[in-house]
């Protein structure tokens, strides 16, 4: 069952940069790529750099210090690596940027 929350105001959210955004004590990274958003965890778990630091192309995050990159849609890493990075579900409702707290891979638990 999903529970969005209200994260920030969508106009503050640039095309292809990141936000930080904090839901019950977790720091995450909200994205929009045109229409698309995205929300994964802030942390990229090759280095620890804060991924809402990074930018995103094409549906994929790109960490800022080493340009790992993660699949939006699923947290899945491109780079090659079997690490990954949980995400979330993320919406705009009246000008405002909403997440859902529940990783999407959880949903279905």
């Amino acid at each position: 069952m999903s529970k969005y929350v209200p994260v920030m105001k969508a106009s503050l959210l640039e095309p292809g940069k990141g936000q930080v955004v904090k839901i019950d004590g977790k720091r995450l990274a909200v994205f929009r790529e045109g229409d698309e958003l995205y929300c994964v965890d802030d942390f990229c778990p090759h280095a620890g750099a804060s991924l809402s630091q990074g930018t995103v192309m094409q549906g994929v995050v790109y960490c800022p210090w080493h340009q790992w990159g993660f699949q939006g849609q699923t947290g899945k890493c491109v780079t090659g690596s079997v690490w990954h990075v949980e995400s979330f579900p993320v919406r705009e409702v009246d000008g405002m940027i909403e997440v859902d707290p529940v990783p999407i891979s959880d949903e279905s638990a």
